[in-house]
């Protein structure tokens, strides 16, 4: 045997149904022919039950926000978030889903001032720490998350798309839609501000879950068909256009399918789907426009039997795994294995046309108590001001993480005290009079 192809495909599949899912995301860049095995929706039943990891998606909302899976008992792919601490008066929602499980969410906090706060957690772990905020005076458009590492400590970055006060500008004689790009790097703690990101006039990202695909690259899907990609780690961007066919349809979707980015959409004139996929592409973020070669993937042809079991409004939003693709019904979620034309439906309360389905794999790993620990070395409010930088136990640098809840008039002894002292002057002073 001279190569790795020499080897039966059972001998891959035993192995890497063994490997934890930090590895496993390496592996995949060996050959095509791991990447597509790795996919399958038989591969990753095994290899939930040989490596204890979940899979699945978040169903979240306004007003509730659930898991589920296919292939794991509702009980136990409950992922909630009941251990963040928590008020009567808020209200706690997922802003987004980065690989290995970690999750960012926004907890907001109603009261005399509403406020925001920001936390990342893995829910299978129960472990959570808070983060600085953004400028939150900027209504958030778009954000993500992405995990770059995991040991020793767990290593991150968020990406935040927000509206300005003054939206359209006029550049060179031209008009543009303008939005504030940040990023939060776990290492320095710390919001960065980047150049703007400008939008041709009337343009815009729009209601559609973040891909993430072709290693740091984040996907969103623009209302002038074209796809606007963010490097996190060249922190750049740049735009290219969709297939043609797919630009007439309105029902579509960015998904990821097998590691790359994908457009799913339902065609209006029939009851089918069809999948598209672009070919990898390696280039400078020099320019800011690109055009890219897609390749029509799939087209899902569904049964009879498949289509009496659909709500007719019934929409593709993405891929569980290359051969199940999921389907958002009227109150249901539907995994549509379209090679065995079989099918695991999942009823869900709520609107279904306000849900956010985002994928989620995760394992048990506890990977954030460290990070954890670090905080509360670096959050001293005796020694340490806002600026101040301590070494943690490994040699890393952290920024210190401090509350940042409003402090009310009533909770403040000092403004307590002025506010009696001026009533008691207006008192003597009319009694004067």
């Amino acid at each position: 045997m001279d190569s790795l192809g020499d080897f039966p495909s059972d001998i891959y599949f035993e192995i890497l149904t063994r490997t934890p899912l930090e590895t496993l995301e390496t592996c995949r860049l060996v050959s095509m022919q791991w990447n597509g095995m790795t996919y399958h929706s038989s591969f990753l039943k095994s290899l939930h039950q040989r490596t204890k990891t979940l899979s699945g998606f978040f169903i979240n909302n306004d007003k509730f926000s659930t898991t589920v899976s296919p292939n794991i008992p509702a009980e136990s792919s409950d992922l909630s978030l009941g251990f963040i601490p928590n008020r009567t008066r808020s209200r706690l929602k997922i802003e987004a889903v980065a690989n290995q499980g970690l999750v960012l969410v926004q907890k907001e906090v109603y009261g005399m001032k509403n406020y925001s706060q920001f936390y990342v957690c893995k829910p299978s772990t129960k472990e959570w720490h808070q983060i600085p905020n953004p400028k939150t005076k900027y209504f958030t458009q778009k954000i993500s998350m992405v995990v770059l590492g995991s040991k020793p400590l767990q290593y991150y970055k968020i990406v935040r798309l927000s509206e300005p006060k003054h939206r359209v500008i006029k550049h060179e004689g031209e008009w543009y839609c303008v939005l504030h790009c940040e990023i939060f790097d776990s290492t320095s703690w710390v919001w960065k501000r980047l150049e703007d990101v400008r939008f041709p006039f009337c343009s815009g990202l729009v209601y559609n879950p973040v891909v993430l695909a072709c290693g740091t690259r984040f996907h969103w899907l623009r209302s002038d068909n074209q796809v606007f990609v963010f490097d996190v780690e060249k922190e750049d961007w740049t735009v290219f256009g969709l297939p043609n066919l797919a630009c007439l349809e309105n029902n579509k979707k960015l998904v990821q399918y097998e590691g790359r980015v994908g457009l799913v959409y339902k065609e209006s004139e029939s009851q089918c789907m069809e999948l598209w996929v672009v070919e990898e592409y390696y280039y400078p973020f020099k320019k800011k426009s690109k055009q890219v070669s897609w390749n029509k993937k799939q087209r899902i042809v569904l049964s009879d039997e498949a289509l009496n079991k659909f709500h007719p409004t019934f929409l593709p939003c993405a891929f569980y795994s290359s051969d199940v693709v999921v389907i958002q019904s009227f109150y249901d979620i539907v995994f549509y294995n379209f090679v065995s034309d079989q099918m695991v439906k999942i009823k869900i309360p709520g609107d279904w046309c306000s849900r956010d389905v985002v994928h989620y794999q995760t394992d048990f790993e506890a990977n954030l108590e460290l990070f954890k620990a670090t905080a509360r070395i670096c959050g001293s409010d005796d020694q340490l001001n806002d600026n101040l930088l301590s070494e943690a136990g490994d040699g890393r640098q952290c920024r210190r993480t401090r509350s940042i809840a409003p402090v009310f008039w009533w909770r403040n002894p000092t403004f307590l005290f002025l506010i009696i002292v001026m009533f008691v002057f207006t008192l003597l002073c009319h009694v004067c009079l």
